[in-house]
């Protein structure tokens, strides 16, 4: 079987105007020794060059790392930042040029990966920038997949323009943006869109990001990673209940709970009591994860040779080695899709428990409320209050009351016989007896 991990992965977005200087880079390791797991950053206005190494970075070491560095003049620049301990890899090729810059990686999800895109685009409005913008999206974003689209777009007045071709174009390929509160000055010049709901949750503004006068952004991705490879466990199966039973009767539980002990910690004491009977009759099994689930030993053959062959591209970069792996990788991807269209179609024809156990395997997350939309004020919002507020006048206002009290005409009522086959709440119904 496949372990996955079920996380809440932080991720930044900053415009840092730099991250070479000393004090800059010191900010930057404060603001992720902030968060209790390492955050995926994204970071625009970078100002590094070719020449500069990941050295200069935070955490360089802790963090796969993708850039996309101006190389005309100073200024601009964009990357991404995944820790180390999440499956991931660069995507497609980056572009720059003097209008924008744009950078991507896929993150591994427990279905499909995660597209992150980073993009700057910085002020002024060239004639027909936002058509090449739209154009260069529009050939390269993938379909059927899941995208995050993240950076600084410089449109000041986004919210409230009901004309932006850009926004326009990503709320047509089903994407929402986020970010409702202003993040530099009075405007919206920071972006995250997302095509699917709820992935990113909790977004909110942080302070400043050093001598920027940007806000930063924060926020958490909902997903599964694949993680780990091995896990363990304990073997209720093979447990031994009875040297359990035993165990605990033969417990002083005067002794060990005294009554004059606050009951805290006479429940920490017990579940103390109970692991350690736990620990000593319950053995502990591990599980090897799959790295393939499901796949038969041909799809796993293909699957190496898209590995081997994409990693002989990586070191030899020609474009014959890059054909070559697109078309191992498509081979291998096509097979796989094949297996498992068969494997859905059989599962169709068996158990319905196999079904919808297979149906919520599929699922990214667990489901919860969406964005819901305000009747009063017509502004959507997350806010837990607020939803339920909205939900329960909505539920409220299509309630019916049944009436429980037959009327004299009601045919129940009109004879002895039927008086009794549907007993009014608060009365007994009849004994077997009668009575």
């Amino acid at each position: 079987m496949t372990v996955y991990k079920n996380s809440s992965l932080p991720i930044v977005l900053i415009n840092a105007r730099s991250v070479k200087s000393e004090s800059r880079k010191t900010q930057l390791e404060t603001l992720i020794a902030s968060f209790p797991v390492l955050p995926v950053l994204i970071v625009t206005e970078t100002w590094l060059t070719l020449t500069d190494t990941n050295v200069i970075l935070p955490c360089f070491k802790s963090y796969n790392i993708y850039r996309c560095d101006r190389e005309s003049k100073r200024g601009g620049g964009v990357l991404i930042m995944i820790p180390n301990e999440h499956k991931c890899y660069e995507h497609k090729p980056k572009y720059v040029n003097d209008n924008f810059e744009v950078v991507w990686c896929k993150l591994m999800n427990r279905n499909q990966p995660i597209e992150i895109c980073a993009i700057y685009r910085p002020p002024g409005n060239p004639q027909g920038m936002p058509d090449m913008l739209i154009n260069y999206l529009n050939n390269n974003l993938s379909k059927n997949t899941t995208t995050i689209i993240a950076g600084d777009f410089n449109y000041p007045h986004i919210i409230n323009d009901d004309q932006n071709d850009f926004v326009d174009f990503l709320v047509s390929l089903g994407m929402q943006q986020l970010v409702t509160f202003p993040t530099r000055g009075h405007n919206v010049l920071d972006l995250i869109f997302c095509n699917e709901p709820n992935l990113i949750q909790n977004i909110t503004e942080a302070p400043n990001f050093i001598e920027s006068d940007h806000k930063t952004i924060c926020g958490e991705i909902r997903y599964q990673s694949v993680k780990s490879k091995t896990i363990y466990y304990r073997d209720y199966d093979n447990a031994d209940f009875q040297s359990i039973n035993i165990a605990l009767a033969q417990t002083d539980w005067h002794t060990e709970l005294p009554v004059n002990t606050d009951v805290n910690n006479m429940y920490t004491r017990f579940l103390a009591i109970l692991q350690e009977k736990i620990d000593m009759f319950v053995p502990i099994k591990k599980v090897i994860a799959s790295k393939t689930p499901h796949c038969s030993s041909h799809v796993r053959k293909l699957i190496r040779k898209a590995n081997k062959s994409h990693k002989h591209y990586k070191a030899n970069k020609t474009e014959e080695n890059r054909q070559k792996s697109i078309e191992a990788s498509r081979i291998a991807q096509r097979e796989k899709r094949r297996e498992q269209k068969e494997r859905e179609e059989r599962m169709l024809g068996g158990s319905t428990r196999n079904f919808w156990d297979y149906i919520r395997s599929r699922l990214n997350y667990k489901s919860s409320i969406p964005c819901l939309v305000n009747p009063t004020t017509n502004v959507p919002t997350n806010d837990n209050k607020e939803r339920a507020e909205i939900l329960n006048k909505y539920f409220a206002s299509v309630f019916t009351r049944d009436d429980l009290n037959p009327t004299q005409d009601s045919p129940d009522n009109s004879s002895e016989e039927g008086s009794h086959d549907s007993p009014l709440v608060g009365e007994a119904p009849p004994s077997e007896s009668g009575t």
